[in-house]
């Protein structure tokens, strides 16, 4: 929409895996990472993702045992050469030539990206489901550091219905401010 209003935009997408490793068995397929970390079971019909620990659940722990078997698994297949490398990354935003995707972890310090940005959007990842406190806070703590004064960060969450809840922040000199909520605002925002 910007690059239609005749607005130059460059982009860094970034995550924390551009790559991964795609292993078979009969009809179930294995997604997992180069260090034989399971990202996703696909049955031949449903795609099962790792889920969050839920104490005293035993269809979470059942599914858990079976995450864990696959990260044995494909932590020895990564040794033997077995899987084939595969890109998570469409083929049409790598063509972009004003997009550039790095592999990048939101929990590790990254220096060279100190005031880079006008805006951050970080989708899907800063969850209190996924992260305890402790951690989201590093996690916004890296991100917001990394826009410049009067920028902009985005936090927001899909749910399983497909409703989007946001928190739109301005970043100050020492501060951040809300802009605007989309839905019930981001589930970090106090944070």
């Amino acid at each position: 929409s910007l690059e239609a209003r005749g607005h130059e935009c460059r982009m860094t997408g970034c995550d924390l895996l551009l790559t991964a490793r795609l292993y078979r068995i009969g009809t179930w397929q294995i997604l997992a990472g180069p260090d034989g970390f399971v990202l996703l079971f696909h049955t031949g019909s449903r795609a099962v993702t790792r889920p969050v620990r839920v104490p005293g659940s035993w269809k979470n722990l059942i599914v858990r045992m079976l995450f864990f078997g696959g990260d044995v698994l494909a932590r020895a297949g990564g040794k033997l050469g077995a899987g084939q490398r595969t890109r998570l990354v469409s083929r049409g935003l790598e063509l972009r030539g004003n997009v550039e995707l790095v592999e990048r972890d939101i929990f590790q310090s990254e220096p060279k990206w100190t005031n880079r940005f006008d805006v951050v959007r970080v989708a899907n990842l800063l969850n209190r489901s996924y992260f305890p406190e402790g951690a989201l806070r590093i996690g916004l703590k890296h991100a917001g550091s990394w826009i410049r004064p009067g920028g902009l960060l985005v936090v927001v969450r899909t749910n399983s219905d497909g409703v989007n809840n946001a928190t739109i922040f301005r970043r100050g000199n020492t501060s951040f401010t809300v802009l605007s909520r989309l839905g019930a605002g981001s589930e970090v925002e106090a944070l």
